[in-house]
């Protein structure tokens, strides 16, 4: 009972969060949002009637914005004739662990032509969106998540990038998992800037690239969201200078750069003033970490009264920027807090390619040799509160139990896959953010100096110190780059800690745990965490 009495007393703390605001009023809301998923034709990058998903009849969702401690209802109508799922990335769901979203993990998928409605009290300010958690869908639904402190000054300018791919997406899905011989859903045709971009086989008259508008001698806060699907990248602003405030919910001190590295999942925020020439500046952003890259990653800044701009007017590309591992260890949190000494053993999983199949054809990604399977007629989470976990299939079960309150360390192991090349994998953690807290060449070294003023985030990429792709090739299965992070796991749940390339994580790249088994096992905090959800 007395753990039921905390419990509630923390979730209507957060439910009546006290949130100052510009008159010195404390006030948090329910906000109460509707998207709306199904499938229609478009035209992202200019090719015409490609089969795309939509979020309110458009490709790339609506920008949401909500003040911290406000409760967020988001219903989903499921227009699809199949099963959905959606994900908003970043928000730690701390007491309504059934509003996250990933699919089989932690929420059992929308049946077709269905109607669901979630709540997330959003606890910190910052940059987030959601996507769809189900197979290969986030590659086309995805949308900005914008997360204000009551008294923010500047004006917010978001600018989401992805890649995109023509294919139907099942089609893609099916050569992953299902196709006697593997088929990797391959390249992208094109980056996106907030949905949009022209491709050199255009065939939409009147195309246009996104432009974003902007005054002389302003500062604009810019949201910029990792919502690719496969590359990480390079962002720059020609003649202009991005500093730094935010990754991730955190907050950094301001630091000014010339370009920002942004892996799938990521986000930061930074402040641009708008002191050049008036004249239009075509922002570019470049796939980084393999090769074979668009060239297409190209937007426009339009200082209010240049001359109208035009996607055949852009100068020359810029030359790229070569990819270094360390560019993250250049930021401090602006609050500098100690980082809590971890109370056991790291966790330590390790990537890997494996052949797949009876003729070994197939090819999918496991963490220490287990090729996670989603079990998509229930969650883990149910099972869990069941206490039924020996029924799931072992592929499906969750890797590891964490009590309530323990600081974890987990090292994400890297390695070179089948065809010789090391990747870049960037990992998220659902329901917590995490400490970096460590990273280095070859296998983990438990040894290694640990970061002295690591930054709080969701999302890391293991990078590969060897055999990349411009490298020369190694043996499959050598190792080739580590991370450590480490977490409070104060957040009672089932969360996947996955790659987040999606292709990666629809082939098994993720391992499952559970937070607070414990209380999953009371059923008093079981009703107060779904009342809480609802």
């Amino acid at each position: 009972m007395q753990l039921m009495r905390s419990l509630l007393t923390a979730l209507l703390a957060f439910a009546s969060i006290a949130v100052a605001s510009h008159d010195g009023c404390f006030s948090a809301n329910d906000v109460y949002e509707t998207l709306v998923i199904s499938s229609g034709s478009a035209s992202p990058d200019c090719v015409l009637n490609n089969k795309v998903l939509l979020v309110n009849g458009s490709f790339t969702g609506p920008t949401l914005t909500v003040y911290q401690g406000d409760k967020l209802h988001l219903t989903i109508v499921n227009e699809l004739d199949s099963m959905f799922s959606m994900h908003i990335h970043g928000a730690n769901q701390f007491g309504t662990p059934f509003s996250d979203g990933a699919a089989g993990i932690n929420a059992i998928p929308m049946a077709p032509k269905s109607t669901a409605t979630r709540s997330s009290i959003m606890s910190e300010a910052g940059t987030f969106f959601y996507h769809a958690h189900f197979k290969l869908m986030d590659m086309h639904v995805y949308g900005a998540l914008i997360v204000k402190e009551r008294g923010e000054e500047h004006e917010d300018l978001v600018v989401v990038l992805s890649d995109y791919w023509r294919a139907d997406l099942d089609a893609l899905h099916y050569g992953l998992l299902d196709a006697p011989s593997f088929q990797f859903v391959g390249l992208p045709n094109s980056f996106l800037t907030n949905g949009k971009s022209v491709s050199a086989n255009c065939t939409s008259p009147g195309a246009s690239i996104t432009t974003i508008n902007v005054k002389p001698q302003q500062t604009y806060r810019v949201r910029v969201i990792g919502g690719t699907s496969l590359f990480g990248v390079h962002f720059r602003v020609p003649q202009h200078t991005m500093t730094i405030v935010e990754i991730e919910g955190t907050k950094v001190e301001p630091k000014a750069v010339d370009y920002i590295e942004v892996l799938p999942g990521q986000r930061y925020t930074f402040l641009l003033k708008t002191d050049q020439p008036v004249d239009n500046y075509y922002m570019q952003f470049d796939g980084r970490w393999r090769a074979g890259a668009p060239t297409n990653g190209v937007s426009i800044l339009h200082y209010e009264g240049a001359p109208t701009p035009s996607a055949s007017n852009a100068p020359p590309r810029l030359p790229l920027i070569a990819e270094t591992v360390s560019f993250n260890e250049q930021f401090v949190p602006l609050t500098h807090r100690n980082v809590p000494a971890s109370t056991g053993a790291p966790l330590r999983f390790a990537g890997k390619q494996v052949a797949w199949g009876p003729s070994g054809t197939q090819r999918r990604w496991s963490m220490n040799n287990v090729t996670y399977v989603k079990q998509m007629s229930t969650s883990v989470l149910e099972v869990v509160i069941a206490q039924q976990v020996g029924a799931l299939p072992a592929a499906s079960q969750p890797t590891t139990s964490i009590s309530k309150g323990a600081v974890v360390d987990i090292v994400f192991e890297n390695a070179v896959a089948i065809n010789g090349v090391c990747e870049m994998h960037p990992w998220h953690l659902h329901g917590h953010s995490f400490w970096v807290v460590g990273a280095g060449p070859g296998a983990y070294d438990p040894a290694a100096p640990l970061f002295k003023a690591p930054i709080r985030r969701d999302v890391v990429g293991v990078y590969p110190y060897t055999n990349a792709y411009n490298q020369p090739a190694g043996t499959n299965g050598a190792a080739c780059g580590w991370v450590q992070i480490r977490f409070v796991a104060d957040n009672i749940g089932v969360w996947p800690v996955h790659c987040h390339v999606a292709s990666h994580f629809d082939m098994g790249m993720a391992v499952v745990l559970v937070v607070g088994e414990n209380e999953l096992h009371d059923p008093a905090v079981v009703a107060a965490l779904r009342a809480a959800s609802a």
